[in-house]
């Protein structure tokens, strides 16, 4: 048996050492499990492609549009994203409570007996596939911006109560709204 200089007898790491495997690549028989990769894919490759990555987040960004071959990227600044879900979720409470007066209406004939209790599952029913669906998808996060310029336009939300700086960085969108249907 020869002995080597220069090279520790320990393992490289902790693991490997309380499991007795020569290096934190072996599995227990001592064998190289890294290089039974999925194929065609190099070393380290595989987790990027199977578990997300480091791309899996982007950054909050807007891309605005392209100009020259190039996306010109609109970064929104944290005071005025907060402001803006603040008035998302106040415009999405108004409209749902205007949404359910006609449910709560529903309910009191029910009480009153004048509809049955399948009238008033069938009301329920409607509720949640037409108003309350539609205002989840019309607040839903990814269109916060959109959804505060149309509810200024609509009169959800006072013009007059919000900040001239979410105004003006609303402001494409808003006249977008107020625009004329053609």
């Amino acid at each position: 048996m020869t002995i080597r200089t220069g090279v520790s007898a320990r393992p490289a790491t902790r693991h490997a050492y309380r499991h007795g495997l020569r290096h934190a690549g072996a599995d227990a028989r001592g064998e190289d499990r890294r290089r039974h990769a999925p194929t065609g894919v190099r070393r380290g490759d595989h987790r990027l492609r199977f578990r997300g990555g480091h791309n899996e987040h982007p950054p909050q960004t807007k891309h605005v549009g392209v100009t020259g071959g190039a996306f010109v990227v609109k970064q929104t600044p944290q005071r005025l994203t907060r402001m803006l879900r603040e008035l998302a979720n106040a415009a999405y409470e108004e409209e749902l409570r205007r949404a359910l007066v006609p449910l709560a209406a529903a309910f009191d004939a029910w009480r009153a007996g004048t509809i049955t209790s399948t009238g008033l599952k069938e009301r329920i029913h409607e509720f949640h596939d037409g108003p309350a669906r539609e205002l989840f998808l019309n607040y839903d996060r990814r269109s916060v911006r959109l959804a505060v310029a149309h509810a200024i336009v609509r009169g959800v939300i006072a013009r007059a109560g919000v900040a001239p700086e979410l105004v003006e960085h609303l402001k494409g969108a808003i006249e977008f709204y107020e625009r004329p249907n053609d």
